[in-house]
């Protein structure tokens, strides 16, 4: 089989880092899994908790860069319903 890129064109504001421009950070990711059809296709929507919680237990998630990008996806309801979930579970504070 062959594995191909995928390329998508970033939406305005999307959390980045200076030094690595071609990077992706983890809240971006975080709130593509529900926001976006495609990437949201990659996964069962049953998954979703657990990847929340261990990204939130292995890495420190700048709340406020998740948040932000969020509402500039129409996603934030989902992820705070998400977030309330996992904090439902004691998993992160």
């Amino acid at each position: 089989t062959c594995a191909l890129p995928i390329l998508k064109k970033l939406i305005s504001e999307s959390p980045s880092e200076i030094d690595t421009p071609h990077q992706i950070r983890l809240e971006k990711l975080l709130v593509d899994l529900i926001a976006d059809k495609f990437t949201s296709s990659l996964i069962n929507n049953s998954e979703i908790d657990s990847i929340y919680e261990y990204c939130f237990k292995q890495y420190k998630i700048d709340e406020k860069k998740l948040m932000r990008y969020a509402r500039r996806r129409n996603a934030q309801k989902k992820i705070e319903a998400v977030l309330h979930a996992v904090k439902g579970k004691g998993t992160y504070d």
